[in-house]
C-alpha cells in the first residue's frame, strides 16, 4: 500500500520526511488553473481511495475528490448547511459529522474515516509523536546559543496567532506580552515567540514590547526549523493553533488558551487547557461562530494564566 498526502502550500509533509508514514505528497494550489493540472495528474494515476479529513465539511475538497474519478471516496458531511449536505452526495462512503463531533477527539474523528475497512481501528489510538532528526536538534541548539539562550535556562515558547482567518479564537496579543513580562520578572525564564508569515505584522511590536533578551522568530523559520526550536522549549503557551499541535507532537508540555472552539476530548497528557466557564462555549462549530464579543477569551487575564502555570508546577518555583 502506498500513501500520497495532498497538502497545502505550507507543505507540512516536510515534518514527515523519513518517518515512513507517507510515500509522496502533492501540493493543493490556490490558483484554479493549477488545481486543474493537479486534478489531471491524479486522474492519470491509479489511486484506489481518497480520504477527505476536513472536519468542517469542506465542500471544495468534496467536489475535488469527486472530480478525481477515484471510485472510493470517504469524507464527512453535515446536515447543518447546504454545503455540508452537498458533501454527503459527493462521497461514496459518508460519515455524519454531527453524530461524531460531540465530545470526540479530532484524532479519533479522523480514524473513523478508516472504518469501512476495520471498525475496530479507533481502539488503537496513540498520541502523535514527531521525532526531530539529530541534525535539526544540533541546529536548534546552536541557533539558541548564538541568540544568547543557554541550554540550562528555562525556555518558554509562545504562539499568539492561529492563522489570519482564525483571529477570532486568539487571546489578545497584549495579554501574551503581559504574561511574558510576569514570567520573566517573577521566575527569570527566557521567552521565544513563534509565528508564521501571516503574523509578521506583530513582529516589530513584540520586539519593542517584550522583556529584554526575548527572542522573536515570527516569519523567519521553515516548518522543520520551527519544530526543532519548539522541541528545545521547556513549555509552550499558545492559542488553539497548528503550532499548539506541533508542540504537543514533539513532546513539549503545552498550555493552550481556548475560547470559542472545542477543547480536545478526551484530555491529553501533556496538554493543559485554560478556558472560561461560560455556558455558551464552544460556539464555533462547523465553520460558523455565533458571537463577536469574545468574552470567553477576554475574561482570561495574564494573572490567571500565571496562577494556572504556578499551581500545576509548569514553571520554576522561584526566580532563577
Amino acid at each position: 500500500m502506498k500513501i500520497t498526502l495532498i497538502e497545502g502550500e505550507n507543505q507540512p509533509s516536510i515534518l514527515l520526511k523519513g518517518t515512513g508514514l507517507i510515500d509522496s505528497s502533492l501540493i493543493y494550489p490556490k490558483r484554479r488553473g493549477d488545481k486543474l493540472i493537479l486534478l489531471r495528474k491524479i486522474r492519470e494515476s491509479s489511486f484506489d481511495a481518497v480520504f477527505v479529513s476536513f472536519i468542517n465539511s469542506n465542500y471544495e475538497m468534496a467536489v475535488f475528490s469527486y472530480l478525481t474519478g477515484i471510485g472510493f471516496r470517504v469524507g464527512y458531511y453535515s446536515n447543518r448547511s447546504n454545503y455540508g449536505k452537498g458533501c454527503g452526495l459527493l462521497y461514496s462512503w459518508k460519515i455524519s459529522l454531527p453524530d461524531l463531533a460531540k465530545d470526540r477527539d479530532e484524532i479519533e474523528l479522523n480514524l473513523s474515516l478508516l472504518e469501512p475497512w476495520n471498525r475496530e481501528v479507533r481502539k488503537s489510538i496513540i498520541p502523535p509523536i514527531l521525532e526531530i532528526p539529530l541534525s535539526q536538534k544540533v541546529w536548534a541548539r546552536e541557533f539558541l546559543k548564538i541568540k544568547g539562550i543557554k541550554k540550562n535556562e528555562f525556555l518558554i515558547g509562545f504562539h499568539p496567532g492561529a492563522g489570519k482567518k482564525m483571529r477570532f479564537k486568539c487571546w489578545p496579543l497584549d495579554r501574551f506580552i503581559e504574561l511574558a513580562h510576569l514570567l520573566v520578572k517573577r521566575r527569570g525564564v527566557r521567552i521565544i515567540f513563534f509565528g508564521g508569515p501571516e503574523e509578521k505584522e506583530w513582529k516589530n511590536l513584540l520586539i519593542e514590547s517584550l522583556p529584554q533578551g526575548s527572542l522573536v522568530v515570527i516569519g523567519e523559520l521553515s516548518l522543520s526549523q520551527t519544530a526543532s526550536l519548539i522541541s528545545c522549549c521547556n513549555l509552550f503557551i499558545s492559542n488553539d493553533s497548528g503550532l499548539m499541535n506541533l508542540a504537543y507532537a514533539v513532546g513539549v508540555p503545552v498550555v493552550a488558551i481556548f475560547g470559542p472552539t472545542q477543547v480536545p476530548i478526551p484530555p491529553k497528557k501533556g496538554l493543559h487547557v485554560i478556558r472560561s466557564n461560560l455556558s455558551c462555549i464552544p460556539c464555533y462549530r462547523y465553520s460558523t461562530i455565533k458571537c463577536r464579543h469574545r468574552k470567553c477569551l477576554i475574561e482570561i487575564t495574564p494573572e490567571k494564566v500565571f496562577e494556572f502555570l504556578d499551581k500545576r508546577k509548569l514553571i520554576p518555583d522561584s526566580l532563577r
